[in-house]
């Protein structure tokens, strides 16, 4: 099996814990915030939704950015390092 095939199923269990944590940890939060404000319940389900889909989409290029400046500064430091 190669490492790729391995990968998948993890990242699948990974994204779905992911989803029932975020919804069951953050979601009354964001429930009392968004419905609160909210004067039918669309607009309150549309303003839920947006912050759910905000948070890991956030996250995730925050995540991006990260891993490109690591990827960036291993680079840099094995050429400066380099005999």
């Amino acid at each position: 099996m190669s490492d790729d095939a391995a990968l998948a199923p993890v990242l699948s269990v990974g994204l779905l814990w992911i989803s029932f944590h975020c919804v069951g940890m953050c979601g009354p939060i964001v429930g009392g915030v968004v419905g609160g404000r909210a004067s039918s319940v669309p607009r309150a389900v549309v303003g839920r939704l947006l912050s759910e889909l905000g948070r890991p989409t956030t996250r995730a290029t925050l995540g991006a950015v990260a891993g490109t400046l690591g990827a960036t500064s291993k680079t840099s430091a094995s050429a400066a390092f380099a005999p």
